[in-house]
């Protein structure tokens, strides 16, 4: 993949049209355009360097800024803001499901609606959090500083915690259909699979597969798709049988 920016990964989407797009957390701000076979489509600018990005319906993603305090909802086709969310503190990793948009924020997740309505913050079990899943009933979210998984009710209270000597920084999750979580560990240069209850996991991919520093994976559900990104751009695709 070429672009005329320099590319450092941060968040990764896999759009409806099948096209992927990266937020390209640089000192330039863009989101960038690929198509699945690697072809530059284009660069969008947007209003900060961008940190996360989430699909939420046919027409319209959600896109976080890292230190900025709102997140904003963009139409997939033409990438114009159709809303503007300003929220109390800085914005990390964001997932939509249900109608519901899951925001990081510090030790805490603040859950809107996509009107913008604030609808209840969950406090984490550890202020080291900056990636979440959410689905329909549960939260799965990872904790890059002591390598731990954590999957919760959507009302915060625990469900399990994970951590294993494979994960080591984890940077990224994602869940599939069934809750399974799909984990990327930038020091372990691997990606995971632990399953719904928690209790087992198993090494799927590894450096010799291509994975090195890897930081973001995105698990598309209606395609079963998997794309994860490494730290400098390498992005590789999956198809999950």
């Amino acid at each position: 993949m070429t672009s005329e920016h320099k590319l450092n990964v941060s968040g990764c989407v896999i759009l409806p049209n099948g096209n992927l797009l990266m937020a390209n957390i640089t000192e330039e701000n863009h989101l960038i355009e690929y198509s699945d076979a690697g072809e530059h489509i284009r660069d969008i600018p947007v209003s900060g360097p961008p940190y996360d990005i989430d699909v939420i319906d046919l027409n319209l993603i959600v896109v976080t800024y890292g230190d900025e305090f709102f997140v904003e909802i963009m139409h997939t086709n033409t990438f114009n803001v159709e809303k503007k969310i300003s929220l109390r503190k800085s914005c990390l990793g964001v997932s939509h499901a249900d109608g519901k948009l899951y925001v990081v924020q510090g030790n805490s997740v603040q859950v809107l609606d996509v009107s913008g309505r604030q609808m209840k913050t969950m406090k984490t079990a550890s202020l080291r959090v900056t990636r979440i899943d959410a689905s329909r009933d549960k939260i799965v979210y990872s904790d890059w500083k002591n390598s731990k998984v954590h999957c919760c009710h959507l009302n915060g209270e625990e469900l399990w915690q994970f951590e294993n000597d494979n994960i080591n920084f984890p940077t990224d999750i994602t869940a599939d259909n069934y809750n399974n979580i799909f984990v990327v560990s930038y020091r372990s240069n691997n990606l995971t699979i632990i399953q719904h209850d928690g209790k087992n996991s198993k090494i799927l991919l590894t450096e010799s597969d291509g994975l090195l520093l890897p930081k973001t994976v995105y698990y598309d559900k209606v395609k079963s798709t998997l794309v994860i990104c490494n730290n400098g751009g390498k992005v590789l695709l999956y198809k999950v049988v």
